[in-house]
């Protein structure tokens, strides 16, 4: 059976004093179906490579392609394929490109000629404009916070960036109950999605805890929180001034190169307010009255609005606010009170938003339920009476038959829209090829 190892050069980095080193460069080898190697680099660095092959650890042979590594890893989709497959054992290694292409935004990143029209794209119909309510958004502010959303050099170690938790295919949450930071320590909370974010901010609360003030000043937190990205806001400066594609488009946005930190956090939420759905089969059923639901669905509408639309009505499908809903008598986790000392706020969590609630499994702020059933179950029969349990919960059981929770259900999917995930103006901007 053949071997395949993966060797790879020394190279000396110059880094802050406050920044640990990064690992070294590594290589994932692989074979397709087909018996062809595939190979994905993992460089933190963001180095420029030539592959090199070897049969005997002695005779190096260049491989003809560069590869450019521009956000710490090429991912999964991008696979180097070499010239030489062997059929016997063969070493690799990478070879560092002595003079490696300047990092300017036509080398590093995949964006439009034209910027995307995000302003526009975040305007909701005027049926929901009262529940959603608009935002003030700049093209190119919202441009460049897509890049700084999805550079992983805003973590301490380049190894996670705010999509590692915030993805658009799941609704801009991750699919897992804790997060992972960026040295592998898990958060104390399930990632809330980000869509609808300005849903949040009636009473300008964000966070499960609602410890921001506003979208603006909460969105650095993750990037300073020591379990999350671990960055300074300084160190972040730092590195963001380092690198030539954010002298462009700072320029692009503010007239300067300086990346400050309130327009690292304007351009951060620009692009976070501007991540809304208005394309779910709820929204393109609303001015018809949903007639063109199914009859399963519109009797679920009708359950939701009886039981549920006091925490989640309908339109943003939050009230904006904090509840405790029952999950347990004793909380590890203090919610608000955490923030506010107060023994009203103990266990009160943010009510979150239910659009898109199809994507962001697990649910609930520990992630605690995996599926959209268990969360009825659970408030069909599961709820504690704790002393700080919000009014429209208090413990009498809905007592749902069969139907009646398959008709709930089939309501909150209709709430789903998965444009984003095809959507370019939300995709990683980073180039692969």
């Amino acid at each position: 059976m053949m071997t395949q190892k993966a060797l790879l050069l020394s190279c000396l980095v110059l880094v802050s004093p406050a920044l640990a080193a990064p690992p070294p460069p590594t290589i994932d080898i692989s074979r397709d179906a087909g018996g062809d190697l595939r190979f994905k680099i993992h460089d933190r660095m963001n180095g420029s490579w030539r592959m090199e092959y070897s049969p005997d650890l002695i005779d190096w042979r260049p491989q003809p392609q560069e590869v450019h590594v521009r956000n710490s890893v090429l991912p999964l989709s991008h696979y180097y394929i070499p010239a030489v497959q062997t059929s016997g054992q063969g070493y690799y290694r990478l070879a560092a490109l002595p003079t490696p292409p300047p990092k300017t935004v036509s080398n590093t990143l995949s964006l439009p000629e034209a910027t995307y029209g995000y302003a526009l794209h975040a305007t909701p119909p005027a049926i929901l404009q009262d529940s959603i309510g608009k935002a003030l958004i700049t093209d190119k502010k919202a441009t460049l916070g897509r890049v700084l959303f999805y550079d992983r050099r805003l973590s301490r170690d380049n190894s996670i960036s705010c999509a590692s938790c915030h993805q658009p295919e799941r609704g801009f949450a991750d699919g897992v109950a804790k997060s992972i930071g960026h040295q592998g320590k898990l958060t104390a909370r399930n990632s809330i999605s980000l869509q609808h974010a300005r849903t949040y901010q009636k009473g300008s609360q964000i966070f499960w805890d609602g410890r921001g003030k506003s979208l603006d000043s909460a969105v650095l937190e993750p990037v300073s929180h020591p379990v999350e990205m671990g960055l300074s806001i300084s160190d972040m400066q730092m590195k963001i001034r380092e690198e030539p594609y954010y002298r462009e488009l700072f320029n692009a946005a503010y007239q300067s190169s300086e990346p400050s930190a309130v327009r690292v956090s304007e351009c951060l939420s620009d692009f976070i307010e501007s991540m809304v759905s208005f394309r779910s089969k709820y929204d393109q059923h609303l001015p018809y009255n949903f007639a063109n639901f199914t009859s399963r669905e519109r009797f679920g509408k009708e359950i939701f609005t009886a039981r549920c639309a006091s925490c989640h009505p309908l339109g943003s499908f939050t009230s904006g606010g904090f509840a405790n809903n029952g999950l347990d008598l004793q909380y590890a986790d203090r919610g608000r009170r955490g923030i506010t000392g107060l023994v009203a706020d103990e266990a009160m969590f943010r009510i979150p938003s239910l659009r898109q609630v199809g994507l962001t499994a697990p649910y609930m702020h520990d992630g605690r339920f995996a599926t959209l059933r268990q969360v009825i179950d659970f408030y069909d029969h599961g709820v504690k009476n704790h002393q700080n349990l919000t009014l429209p919960l208090k413990p009498v059981p809905m007592k749902l038959n069969e139907e009646e929770k398959l008709a709930l259900e089939a309501f909150l999917n209709t709430l789903t829209d998965t444009s984003a995930q095809e959507n370019p103006a939300f995709s990683d901007p980073f180039r692969t090829d």
